[in-house]
């Protein structure tokens, strides 16, 4: 999920970290049966201030190296799935913020409308409404990057 939410996966490891430690320092506060949804809510918080704290930074990071091929498939297996991830983060970080954390829980994670709106701590109707908008703007941005091979605009 914090892959999808917009984190470089050089950072991936340490975006998880946070949020695992402030698990482990809230742990007394997190009610039983709820910690998925705090972990959640820590994970959406944290990929957060990792997006803001990696536009701050002018260099280019460890994501663009190549990397060593996986024995079990064929190069263009590789090359067609690191191209469909690129297209997926590029239609991904061009949506609002808020529209992506419910699209990225309720298409990737299969998470309930329930569960959304518990984690999020936002009413029902707002996740569905929102889910409404994330997949219009998705479905919308999908069919511009068909035509034209790339994103119009940048996030918002």
């Amino acid at each position: 999920m914090v892959r999808n939410l917009g984190v470089p996966v050089a950072e991936v490891d340490d975006v998880l970290e946070r949020v695992f430690s402030s698990a482990a320092a809230r742990l007394a506060d997190i009610a039983e049966g709820c910690e998925r949804g705090f972990l959640l809510q820590a994970a959406v918080r944290w990929a957060a201030n990792a997006r803001r704290a990696r536009a701050r930074i002018h260099e280019i990071g460890c994501d663009d190296l190549p990397d060593v091929a996986d024995r079990t498939a064929s190069p263009e297996e590789l090359t067609e799935g690191r191209r469909a991830a690129t297209i997926l983060d590029e239609l991904l970080a061009a949506m609002p913020v808020e529209l992506r954390a419910v699209f990225v829980l309720d298409e990737i994670e299969e998470m309930s409308r329930s569960e959304i709106a518990e984690v999020l701590g936002i009413p029902p109707g707002t996740v569905a409404s929102r889910l409404r908008r994330a997949r219009e703007d998705f479905e919308g941005k999908l069919a511009r990057w068909k035509r034209h091979g790339h994103v119009s605009g940048g996030p918002r």
